[in-house]
Parts: structure tokens; sequence; C-alpha cells
């Protein structure tokens, strides 16, 4: 018996498989949920939950040893979010777990807010999260692109522009 792949297994493969050919790997994960309904973020007992959403993170080497430690994931607002929000940007909140002295380093004088900025607006519109770690850069996504509309290519052009930031002002020799 054999398992043939749907449509949509075959298009996600498709684009996992450009991001390999392009040096990235990726990885399915999740992404806190910053526009949960009431039933989402408390269970039928009364137990408060962490609502998530899943995606696949893009990562791309940063491929130098950078001088810093921590991470940060800067999320992408919602129009409407039903939970308290770091805002550290216009559209842009601080992920709950993020390393806030790493962000005011990073960002200091507001020398990164433009670069996140415009990284947001090219990215593809299902683009949840970029995050910053100390061995890759990371955009979260939730690969509704087919793979000819160039989406992939774009996140990648995207990092390397967020990579070279990192190692010019962090990276050690």
């Amino acid at each position: 018996m054999y398992l043939v792949p749907n449509p949509r297994d075959k298009r996600l493969m498709a684009l996992r498989g450009l991001a390999r050919a392009q040096g990235m790997s990726v990885q399915i994960t999740t992404v806190a949920k910053l526009d949960p309904s009431a039933a989402e973020r408390v269970s039928a007992g009364g137990k408060a939950l962490q609502p998530k959403t899943d995606c696949a993170g893009y990562k791309l080497p940063v491929g130098k040893k950078l001088s810093v430690k921590g991470e940060v994931m800067l999320i992408k607002l919602p129009p409407a979010p039903s939970v308290v929000v770091n805002e550290v940007l216009p559209g842009v909140a601080l992920s709950a777990d993020s390393d806030k002295q790493l962000w005011q380093r990073y960002n200091a004088q507001g020398i990164a807010s433009t670069l996140i900025e415009d990284a947001f607006d090219r990215l593809p519109e299902d683009t949840l999260a970029i995050a910053i770690e100390r061995h890759n850069v990371v955009c979260f996504w939730q690969e509704k692109a087919k793979p000819d509309a160039g989406q992939v290519e774009i996140i990648k052009e995207v990092l390397e522009s967020l990579r070279a930031d990192l190692q010019a002002r962090f990276g050690t020799s």
C-alpha cells in the first residue's frame, strides 16, 4: 500500500525543498497567538492556556559567531490583539520570552527599527514573526504561498539583510 501526498503536502514539500536548496533549514513550530478568543485562553476547567499558531520557521545560519546571548522574537501584531503585548515598533510586539536587554542593544537609538519594519513589509502576508537567535535569523510563516510565487526567495533576501546587519554590528572574529 502506498500513500500519495495530497496537493497541500506536495506544495509544502516544494516550498521547503526550495528553502533547503537556498541554504535555509525548516522547522515546524508554533508562535504565540496574540488574538485568541476567550475560549482559546481558558480551558473548560478554568486553567489558563497559552494559545499558539502553527507555522514553519525558515532559518538562515548567521555563519559567524555573534557577541550576543539570548534570543529576540518580534511578532507581527494582528489588527485587534486580545492579550497584553509589548509593542516595540508600530505593528510589532516583542514576545514574552524574548531577551529585552538584547532587544534594547539591537535597537539602540532606533537603528534596527527601519530594518525590521522594512523586513515585515517585504515578507509574505502570512508571516507571523522574525527571530534573532545566536546562530540563526528566522522567519516564522504559515506557508500559504505557491512554490513558484517567489516568496521563499524574498524570505531569503530579507533574512540575508538581517544577517548582514547582525554580523556587522555584533560579529566577532
